[in-house]
């Protein structure tokens, strides 16, 4: 609990450092210019989609996960970048993603985990892991 609080905290106070990036085929997170990680768009064989609180305002966070690695990689809504990657993110999942954010982000201050694209829907309610 007091590592989600710290994280949460560290990331309302402090400024965007990180950039998403979707380029040539492959879609990359960067923090103070070091890569974070970075996926190839044909390697995606799932996406998820929940909301942080973060004790005054709430989060998007868009986990993608790869074939071979069972972990979500995460792209927040607040990394520089983030809405050409939700106009990506909607291409890739034909529409997808604008009718179900709506299912992430209300109601405010509740967490809910919600099932974007892909694979792998029923492995969610046993939990997940994210980088």
């Amino acid at each position: 609990m007091f590592r989600r609080l710290s994280k949460a905290l560290q990331r309302r106070f402090r400024q965007t450092t990180r950039k998403v990036v979707v380029i040539d085929g492959v879609v990359q997170v960067h923090d103070l210019d070091d890569e974070v990680w970075r996926i190839p768009i044909d390697k995606v064989v799932q996406i998820i989609a929940w909301k942080d609180d973060l004790f005054g305002y709430d989060s998007v966070v868009v986990g993608l996960r790869v074939s071979a690695d069972p972990r979500f990689y995460r792209a927040f809504e607040e990394d520089e970048g983030s809405e050409v990657f939700c106009g990506w993110l909607n291409d890739f999942t034909d529409g997808a993603w604008d009718a179900l954010r709506r299912d992430v982000t209300f109601p405010a201050f509740e967490y809910k985990l919600t099932h974007i694209w892909g694979e792998g829907r029923e492995r969610l309610d046993f939990g997940f892991e994210y980088i």
